[in-house]
């Protein structure tokens, strides 16, 4: 009995699990390799995005890295679930609400046998004041919906706009950074026939 109690007690303890802290990653988790970037177009939000082909496998362009940025943004994450969020309310708010019950039996306390009658309360109740201001919940609902909504389309907006913007900025740096790199080399080759004529 005494070992069948410790192979039980045994057993309850393999299914526990263990918590061990591990450190957090400092740099964001990509996956190796641009052509492994998968970004669904029928999500994003705007339509000049949604009708765009991802294809990273022939190199990002700027609208590719705008949905990028639109799918990974963390600060837009956490917009979105402020939308399902918005979203589960105004749905709670449009549900009727439920009716209570309430039975309670009442026993004699006396003790006198034959003239004790047990009693039971029966009670019906209905929110009926919920169901009065239920269509201004629904449209407060909708309205506080709506704002998230067009709050969240407004940080996607400026999501692309700095997206594009710093996409232009580092094509334009890299034709400056080939510009110089050749002003460079004529540079060296003028001083090197300078130092070679003054020798």
């Amino acid at each position: 009995m005494k070992s069948t109690a410790v192979f039980i007690f045994l057993c309850t303890l393999s299914g526990c699990a263990i918590y061990q802290a591990h450190p957090l990653a400092l740099t964001p988790s990509w996956p190796e390799g641009v052509s492994r970037l998968a970004v669904n177009p029928s999500k994003m939000p705007f339509p000049e995005l949604a009708t765009h082909k991802f294809d990273p496998s022939d190199g990002l362009d700027i609208t590719e890295i705008a949905m990028i940025a639109v799918v990974n943004n963390p600060g837009l994450k956490l917009a979105r679930d402020d939308l399902g969020i918005a979203q589960a309310q105004a749905f709670a708010a449009g549900l009727l609400p439920d009716p209570q019950i309430s039975f309670a039996p009442q026993f004699p306390q006396n003790g006198i046998p034959g003239e004790n009658v047990t009693a039971f309360d029966l009670g019906l109740n209905y929110n009926i004041s919920a169901l009065i201001m239920r269509s201004s919940r629904i449209g407060a609902s909708k309205a506080d919906t709506r704002k998230t909504d067009l709050a969240l389309l407004w940080q996607e907006w400026q999501v692309v706009g700095q997206a594009r913007l710093l996409f232009v900025r580092i094509k334009k740096e890299q034709t400056l950074l080939g510009i110089l790199e050749e002003n460079r080399k004529v540079a060296a080759r003028r001083y090197s026939r300078e130092k070679a004529a003054l020798g």
